[in-house]
């Protein structure tokens, strides 16, 4: 755990963190929906603003009664209010692959920036 703002975790490996943002919504059928959707409030502050790489590096978009995460990187996080998913993305598979690819992402971002050191 991270107590900073817009930071709940932080992820390590050797000399690398990531920066993690968590959110969570169980599924609910709004009116007018066929199908029940998560929506999750990505917003910050209380003008609720866009997030970007000054505060998190990662969003974590979790469904708390399967315990499934999906990953995104803030880069791809467009929404500044509400984003909708379907529960029945939250799968096992998704979560490992949204992991990769954000992570592949931020450290991409980061060895342009230089910010990392290449081997």
């Amino acid at each position: 755990m991270c107590q900073q703002n817009s930071i709940d975790l932080l992820a390590f490996d050797n000399d690398t963190f990531l920066r993690i943002q968590c959110k969570a919504s169980n599924p609910y059928l709004s009116k007018g929906r066929r199908q029940p959707s998560c929506h999750f409030q990505l917003g910050l502050g209380g003008q609720k603003r866009r997030a970007t790489l000054e505060d998190y590096d990662i969003v974590a978009l979790v469904k708390p009664d399967t315990r499934c995460c999906l990953f995104m990187p803030v880069t791809s996080v467009l929404q500044y209010k509400t984003k909708r998913v379907s529960p029945t993305r939250f799968t096992a598979e998704n979560e490992a692959d949204s992991w990769h690819k954000s992570v592949d992402v931020i450290m991409e971002m980061r060895r342009l920036n230089g910010l990392v050191k290449i081997s």
